[in-house]
């Protein structure tokens, strides 16, 4: 089944903060904590949860009960995914048990069929527009290697099929763009790898054209901090592991916090860096040319 194709559009917030927060993955607990120690309005500020509010957890039914409420920005993920199949689909179902979903197959089939038809709402992006004229972009997976973030959006508004169908897989599912960053930070020249090789990983950690910054959930990092390449900003620090955390960024003034499950409770403000630039040492050599 298909997610809803909606690129949400936020304005300013000129009352209160804007957070984005990591997977959440039903951990309540967790949300609750940090939500707390930035006293957290939920009359002025808002809340743009990057994807994953279910599954994993212990909290999933409660995650999509906030999601309900107006200070919270809900960004469809692929576990959101995974339960609009589920209710379609025996293996999806399966799939999704084996994922962390068992808690949605226990309810009444009316109360699946409701959830579903919730997250089926969900915007897949979500774009702020700041008071002094910059634009953020946020979702769960990736932007597809050597898309625009305009073209992204003409993309999931397509039909199902072509470009449309490649943009929903890839803000869903999409991991090129950090696989690439972890390879060059482990390896600080492509020594060794094919010239194919060396293009496509130079052409995943660029900056993406016609936006200021995007931030991205779904693959864990490691370590547990957020970080970036280009102008993506990576978020997901594992809230659902027993030595993960989750990590919530204020986004107008470039600073983060944490909490765990185990440990001294909420850590931050931290800073947050800037997207590291692709490193030259990757740039991919000109192919050489012979006199005719």
């Amino acid at each position: 089944m298909i997610l809803g194709t909606r690129c949400a559009s936020l304005s300013p917030n000129e009352v209160g903060r804007d957070f984005v927060a990591g997977d959440l993955h039903g951990q309540r607990a967790l949300l609750e904590r940090i939500l707390d120690a930035v006293a957290f309005d939920t009359r002025a500020d808002r809340l743009i949860a990057i994807g994953d509010l279910i599954d994993r957890g212990p909290d999933s039914l409660w995650m999509l009960e906030q999601a309900e409420a107006p200070w919270m920005i809900p960004i469809a993920g692929n576990h959101e995914a995974m339960l609009l199949d589920a209710t379609a689909d025996e293996a999806a179902a399966r799939l999704w048990a084996m994922n962390g979903g068992e808690w949605g197959l226990r309810l009444p089939s009316s109360k699946l069929r409701a959830a579903a038809a919730f997250v089926a709402g969900f915007p897949l992006t979500v774009e702020v527009t700041l008071s002094d004229g910059r634009r953020l972009g946020f979702l769960h997976g990736e932007v597809p290697v050597g898309e625009t973030w305009n073209g992204l959006k003409e993309g999931l508004l397509a039909p199902a099929f072509g470009l449309g169908n490649h943009c929903r897989e890839a803000v869903l599912w999409g991991r090129t763009r950090i696989a690439a960053d972890i390879r060059v930070r482990q390896m600080p020249t492509p020594r060794g790898q094919r010239v194919q090789q060396v293009s496509q990983t130079w052409a995943a950690i660029q900056a993406i054209t016609g936006i200021d910054r995007v931030y991205a959930g779904h693959t864990v990092l490691s370590p547990r901090v957020p970080r970036g390449r280009g102008n993506t900003m990576f978020l997901e620090t594992g809230a659902y592991e027993s030595k993960g955390r989750l990590t919530l960024v204020e986004i107008c003034a470039d600073r983060y916090w944490q909490v765990g499950h185990w440990g001294t409770g909420v850590t931050g403000p931290s800073r947050l860096g800037q997207p590291d630039p692709p490193p030259e040492s990757w740039r991919p050599r000109a192919p050489m040319s012979y006199p005719s």
